[in-house]
C-alpha cells in the first residue's frame, strides 16, 4: 500500500512538472541570457554546438539531466531531460518498467500516442537487441496524430536508450514550433 502512494504521488508530480507548458519551467524561446538570469547556469555540451546542460527550475524526480539546444534567433527549441543510469537483466526489466509507467503517464497527459519499436519488448534478449541490432525503442505524441501538448510545442518523445547490455537511460524531448525554422536556417532547400 505504502509502495503505492510513493508511486501516486511521484506520477502526480511527474505530470505537473513534466508536462505544462514550459516543461521542468523551462520556457520555449528562452535565451541564453534569461537562462542565466533565471539560474539555470547553461553550460555547452562538448562537442554538441548549441546544445547546453542547465538546471531545470522545476526537475522532476525521476530525471537527472537537463539540456536544451538553442538558436540566437529563435532561443530555446529543444528541450531534454534524462534519468540517470538504469541498471536492469537482460530482459531489461527495470529500464522498461519505468519507461512503460511514463508511458502511460505521457498517454494521459497528451492521449494515446504512437509507438516505434523495432524490438519485441517480451524479447528475452531485449538489451543484446538493442545493443547490436541498430534498433529503436520510443513513443511520441504530436498533432498530426490529434496529440495537443502546448501551443508553442509540437512533438514530445519517450525514448529508450541502451548504452550496454545491462545498462540503459530514458530521455523526455520536446521540440519547439521554430524548431524546423531553427534547425534549416540558412540553409538552401531546392
Amino acid at each position: 500500500m505504502r509502495k503505492r502512494v510513493s508511486v501516486l504521488l511521484f506520477l502526480i508530480l511527474f505530470i505537473s512538472f513534466a508536462f505544462a507548458s514550459s516543461p521542468f519551467g523551462i520556457t520555449i524561446g528562452m535565451t541564453l541570457d534569461e537562462m542565466e538570469n533565471a539560474g539555470m547556469d547553461p553550460y555547452p555540451v562538448y562537442d554538441a554546438e548549441g546544445y547546453y546542460w542547465v538546471y531545470a527550475p522545476d526537475p522532476a524526480d525521476v530525471f537527472t539531466d537537463y539540456i536544451v539546444k538553442v538558436s540566437d534567433e529563435y532561443g530555446v527549441y529543444i528541450i531534454q531531460a534524462y534519468t540517470a543510469d538504469i541498471v536492469t537483466d537482460d530482459e531489461g526489466t527495470e529500464l522498461k518498467d519505468l519507461y512503460l509507467d511514463l508511458e502511460e503517464e505521457m498517454d494521459y497527459a497528451f492521449d494515446y500516442g504512437e509507438r516505434y519499436w523495432d524490438v519485441d519488448i517480451d524479447s528475452d534478449d531485449f538489451m543484446s537487441e538493442l545493443v547490436w541490432g541498430d534498433l529503436y525503442f520510443y513513443s511520441e505524441w504530436y498533432p498530426e496524430y490529434g496529440n495537443y501538448i502546448a501551443d508553442d510545442i509540437i512533438d514530445a518523445a519517450l525514448i529508450v536508450i541502451v548504452t550496454d547490455y545491462n545498462l540503459g537511460m530514458i530521455e523526455l524531448e520536446y521540440l519547439a514550433d521554430t524548431y524546423w525554422d531553427a534547425e534549416f536556417d540558412g540553409l538552401e532547400v531546392w
